[in-house]
């Protein structure tokens, strides 16, 4: 999972040096604008690394940034927090939704916020 992670960071950082300046977030200009969505949307706001799995199960590099972060955003509001993987909720420790992907589903850590 780590790995993954990493990849997914590089891929992103270093997917902006094969183009002449156009559009493509940084891995850390991605997160925050789906931190931002959620955090709008639906009161939660996912971590870092949680974001970043996601970014890398549904897309690839290159992809226009606001309509990843919509789309990611939005699939961790319509993700569903199991009783098990929610229970500090209520003293507002790490709560998981787990989110459905095209590779199947990934239990994104974080917290409620409103």
């Amino acid at each position: 999972m780590r790995k993954l992670l990493l990849a997914a960071v590089a891929a992103f950082s270093l997917s902006g040096c094969a183009t002449t300046g156009g559009g493509i977030p940084s891995a850390a200009e991605l997160t925050a604008l789906v931190q931002k969505y959620t955090q709008q949307a639906c009161g939660f706001l996912p971590t870092v690394s949680g974001v970043a799995s996601l970014i890398a199960q549904f897309y690839p590099a290159g992809v226009p940034a606001v309509s990843a972060a919509t789309a990611i955003g939005q699939a961790i509001c319509d993700g569903t927090t199991p009783p098990t993987l929610g229970r500090k909720a209520a003293s507002g420790g790490t709560v998981y939704k787990r989110v459905q992907t095209p590779r199947g589903p990934v239990n994104v850590p974080g917290r409620f916020v409103r």
